[in-house]
């Protein structure tokens, strides 16, 4: 049957993405590959498949998995593959804080904040009219929808949403 692996495996992911698993397709009459995480004296069943790819779905448990398959033709099971490991690696989070104040004026100033802090953590900011910050707590100025996008030096994102509300008819004043 040969030597069978794991191949094309992206060795770091982000917790939230799937994990596509690959080996070579061997060829024969009622091929199965039996795909198993842990290793062969210890393992936990992901499924059985009559091709030679696995999706494993997210979101992942974070830290090192590892992953073995055995493939049966017709019967005859081959020996596990080799054992690949994984490092799963947390997603931040994306939060969007007391929008002060939520509903805005004309000419009204608010301030959108978020309580993600950490080393290494890019914000990312967008709005209406192309409102643009990379300031975790930036001013902005517009009624409409605020995106927040919060990414990690290991290159996994997490995004937020808000809305702000307002009145942008001036109010007549007279004296």
């Amino acid at each position: 049957m040969g030597l069978v692996v794991i191949k094309d495996l992206i060795t770091a992911f982000c917790s939230s993405d799937d994990l596509t698993l690959r080996t070579p397709r061997f060829d024969g009459d009622n091929v199965a590959y039996r795909w198993y995480a842990g290793d062969p004296s210890n393992r936990i069943a992901l499924g059985t498949t009559g091709s030679a790819t696995l999706v494993v779905g997210g979101p992942m448990p974070v830290g090192i998995q590892t992953y073995f398959v055995e493939i049966d033709i017709g019967g005859c099971t081959s020996n596990p593959s080799e054992l690949v490991e994984v490092e799963v690696i947390e997603m931040p989070i994306a939060t969007i804080d007391n929008i002060n104040p939520t509903q805005i004026c004309e000419r009204g100033i608010l301030e959108l904040t978020t309580s993600v802090t950490g080393q290494d953590l890019e914000y990312e900011w967008t709005g209406p009219n192309g409102f643009s910050s990379n300031d975790p707590s930036p001013d902005a100025n517009e009624i409409g929808t605020y995106t927040l996008i919060v990414s990690a030096n290991n290159g996994c994102t997490a995004e937020a949403t808000a809305e702000v509300g307002g009145d942008t008819t001036e109010p007549d004043v007279t004296a």
